[in-house]
Order: structure tokens, then C-alpha cells, then sequence
């Protein structure tokens, strides 16, 4: 007579089998070790890679229902812009605050440590960039200090930089020296959304150490509401159509978004990525437990074996 051999694995049953079964992870030590770190490994890279395939949207998300519009030349973002067009786009209707950027590409010790620079005006920070959790005591001390700069908390740590510290700044265009004294961190509290590397200096400085025509890269326009968006970018166009310096004005989504285009590919190439990672990771999970299975298939069969005399007697 034929009897079932199926185990109920419940009560101290199940418990019995915790000591067997720590007693075989213990007993092929290297392979476990690697196959744990394999998993660490694919695992990191998984988070990094979806993480970096999520963030356009992390990027756009803000931007989305911003105020704040674009103002560059029409032919692109390398041809500079005068910097007496912010007086005319303050002067238009619904438009709140303007204040002009001009990229500083540079490196701090040497050309192997390079970062990018942002003059900026340095009226209405905390009016323009609520997000980046400017202090107070930072705003005001930009505004007065002619060397202020203000700068990302992890650019801070990556070089051991405190607040009040004097730093040079080299800058490749223009190709000049700029001594700054930093005054504040761009976003000190936990919920803000401040650049991480950025550094901003005066504008106004910088035009004196290197002898400036007056010439931004941007304007960063803030309209009173959203409504009034399409009605500032038409003005703004319109009101320098057919100059020497025409603009192209657009709201900070779209900008970023056209920025963020010329990436897409590499995103995408993340997001598969990410996802062979999960594949290898299934696939080493399966290796490993037919190993372990293949090896005590001998001891299975005893148990088996000792369970099925047990149970007939």
C-alpha cells in the first residue's frame, strides 16, 4: 500500500528546519559571500539607473506650474543678449521680477576640477527661487557683499567649504580670476529643491573684473499669474522682434524640457538598463537555488526517507 509522502511544514515542524537551514548557508561560504554581493551590486546599480531614468520627470514636475518664463536670443543660448532688455521686459505688463544670468564655465583648483558658475542680479532671490530655501540672513548678505556667492550644499561638501570662507573661482569664458566670499547655502532646509552644484556670484562683479559690454546669457521673467503667461511671452517676442538681438521667451517647463531632449536617448538607454539588471538579478537568484538543491538532493532523499519510516511505524 502506496501512502502520501507530503509534509505538513507547520509548528515546531517548520522551526526544527531554522538551524538546517543556517547551517547551510554556512556551508559553501565564498559562494554565498559572492552571490550577496552580486546582489548588493545589481541592486545599487538597479536604484542608480532608475533613478536616473526618472529624472525628467523629477525635473519637470516643478517647472510645470511655474511662473517664471525664459528670455534668450532667438538664436540660441550661446549668442548673449544686452542687459538693458531687463528694463524694458520690468516694464511690461504682468511681469513681477527680471533678473539676468550669465554662465560662467570654470574650474576651482585646476582643470580637472570644473564647475559651472551662474552671475546673477542679485535683487529678488528669495522672490524668484522660493525653492531653494535661500535664508534671509543669505539673501540680504548677497545683495550687500559685491563678492557674495551662494552655493549648493553638495558642491560644499565635496570641497570642505563653510560658510564665510573666501575662494577663487577660474573662470575658462571669460578667462578670468574671481575671488568670492561665501554668504549662504542654496537650499539649508530638508524640503527644499535648491541646486546641488551650483555656485552663484554677482553679476555685476564679475562684469568689473572682466570688463563686460553689459551682456547676459538669459533673463528669468516671473509673470503675477499663470494666466499671464502667454500674453508675456507674445509681448516680450514682439517688443524685440526685428532688432539686432532678438529673443526667444519661453515658460521654464518647456525650456527644460527642450534642454533635457537632447538627453533623452541616454535616459532611455538607463531605463533598459535598469531593467537587464532585474533580469541578471533573477537569474542569479535561480543559479544559486538550483545549486543549493542540486547538492543536498542525496540529504532530501534521506529525510525523506526517515520521515516516511516515521510515519509508518
Amino acid at each position: 500500500m502506496v501512502h502520501s509522502t507530503q509534509i505538513r511544514l507547520s509548528g515546531p515542524f517548520t522551526l526544527k528546519f531554522v538551524p538546517l537551514v543556517f547551517r547551510s548557508v554556512l556551508r559553501n561560504k565564498r559562494r554565498n559571500i559572492l552571490t550577496a554581493l552580486s546582489f548588493a551590486v545589481s541592486m545599487f546599480l538597479f536604484c542608480a539607473l532608475a533613478s536616473l531614468a526618472a529624472l525628467p520627470m523629477l525635473l519637470l514636475h516643478g517647472p510645470s506650474t511655474s511662473r517664471r518664463l525664459v528670455c534668450h536670443n532667438k538664436a540660441g543660448l550661446a549668442y548673449p543678449l544686452p542687459e538693458s532688455y531687463a528694463r524694458k521686459i520690468a516694464a511690461l505688463n504682468h511681469v513681477t521680477v527680471v533678473q539676468g544670468w550669465q554662465v560662467l564655465p570654470g574650474s576651482y583648483r585646476g582643470p580637472s576640477d570644473q564647475l559651472f558658475s551662474y552671475a546673477v542680479d542679485p535683487e529678488s532671490m528669495r522672490e524668484l527661487w522660493p525653492e531653494w530655501g535661500i535664508s534671509t540672513e543669505g539673501a540680504a548678505d548677497f545683495k550687500k557683499l559685491r563678492t557674495a556667492a551662494l552655493v549648493g550644499p553638495q558642491l560644499m561638501r565635496n570641497h570642505g567649504w563653510r560658510v564665510g570662507q573666501e575662494i577663487t573661482i577660474r573662470g575658462d569664458s571669460p578667462p578670468v580670476d574671481v575671488p568670492v566670499q561665501i554668504v549662504g547655502v542654496l537650499n539649508p532646509a530638508p524640503n527644499s529643491t535648491g541646486p546641488l552644484n551650483m555656485l552663484a556670484l554677482r553679476r555685476d562683479y564679475l562684469d568689473s573684473l572682466n570688463g563686460s559690454r553689459g551682456l547676459v546669457t538669459i533673463f528669468w521673467v516671473q509673470v503675477d499669474r499663470l494666466t499671464s503667461i502667454g500674453s508675456v511671452i507674445a509681448a516680450i517676442d514682439t517688443l524685440f522682434s526685428n532688432s539686432q538681438f532678438e529673443t526667444q521667451t519661453e515658460a521654464e517647463g518647456p525650456f527644460v524640457q527642450g534642454t533635457l531632449a537632447a538627453f533623452a536617448s541616454f535616459f532611455r538607454l538607463a531605463g533598459m538598463l535598469g531593467l537587464l539588471i532585474v533580469v541578471a538579478i533573477t537569474l542569479v537568484a535561480a543559479n544559486t537555488a538550483a545549486m543549493s538543491i542540486r547538492e543536498r538532493g542525496i540529504e532530501t532523499a534521506v529525510m525523506r526517507a526517515e520521515r516516511r519510516a516515521a510515519w509508518r511505524s
